[in-house]
């Protein structure tokens, strides 16, 4: 292992390690097992800035006891403490992170219990290229934030669970940007799939083409969401498409609830046996 140290006036105010090591014990807080790691390897960074700190990794790796393999990425991290004239609030920048890695460290992790269960009920896999994160408030709760990014080859799997049942995909590439009061986002996808559970009656779909662009609005529990440019393409059918739609007014979206949906196209071919709606 190799460290420098900042000092300044006599007081330390930063490191950086290059770590190569085996058999390491890793406590994150007191309530949280011991994690152990047969091998780490990367940069590990820390500094103290003006009202707050800053933490960073470059290339780190790492592979647990139970061979769980961490394959590298770089992060870094601020975060400041509320003042009189601000409030708590951070930074996030990372590259190359695979989320289903992640999904699966994050599990071992001392995180909030809600983080916890959004990524077990999500299970997401690909590579987030770029990520770019800003939030007031506290991290698990702010009140203000915006996030962009990249991510490519992203998959969710369909949950096939009663009233909270979704659609599932794999194979998509997506830019983003998001706020508190909406984002939007371009869409690709190329021999990927779609498993459009409880909507068709052969729900799992492959694509030879879709792409487009996503608009969303939050006001209060009420979202719009818009799409334009949406080309698909495969073996069933062909065509382009924009669409509007609206959650409901009052209560949740249910099959006899399900919004206001405003849908315009055209389909160059179609095999309407194989597009039959449950």
């Amino acid at each position: 292992m190799r460290a420098w140290v900042d000092v300044v006036a006599g007081t330390p105010t930063g490191a950086v390690a290059d770590v190569s090591l085996q058999q390491v014990q890793l406590t994150t807080r007191q309530g949280f097992n011991t994690q152990a790691l047969s091998a780490v390897s990367g940069r590990l960074g820390a500094k103290t800035l003006a009202g707050g700190n800053q933490f960073s990794t470059e290339a780190l790796q790492f592979v647990t006891q139970d061979g769980l393999h961490w394959p590298g990425g770089n992060v870094q991290l601020q975060l400041f403490a509320q003042t009189p004239s601000q409030k708590e609030r951070g930074t996030l920048s990372a590259d190359r992170l695979d989320l289903a890695a992640l999904t699966q460290i994050a599990a071992r992790l001392p995180l909030d219990a809600s983080i916890h269960d959004s990524l077990l009920r999500l299970s997401p896999k690909g590579v987030m290229e770029t990520l770019n994160a800003s939030w007031s408030g506290p991290s698990t709760g702010p009140t203000e934030y915006a996030v962009k990014g990249r991510v490519s080859q992203l998959g969710v799997p369909a949950c096939r669970c009663g009233a909270d049942s979704r659609p599932g995909f794999e194979g998509l590439n997506a830019t983003f940007e998001l706020d508190q009061s909406g984002g939007k986002a371009t869409l690709a996808m190329q021999r990927g799939t779609a498993d459009m559970v409880d909507l068709l009656a052969e729900p799992l779909m492959t694509y030879d083409q879709l792409a487009g662009d996503l608009q969303w609005k939050l006001n209060g529990k009420r979202l719009q969401l818009s799409g334009s440019g949406v080309r698909f393409s495969n073996a069933d059918a062909a065509g382009e498409l924009k669409f509007t739609w609206s959650s409901p007014e009052v209560g949740a979206v249910t099959a006899l609830n399900p919004g206001i949906l405003d849908l315009q196209g055209s389909v160059s071919r179609a095999d309407a046996a194989r597009l039959t709606l449950q």
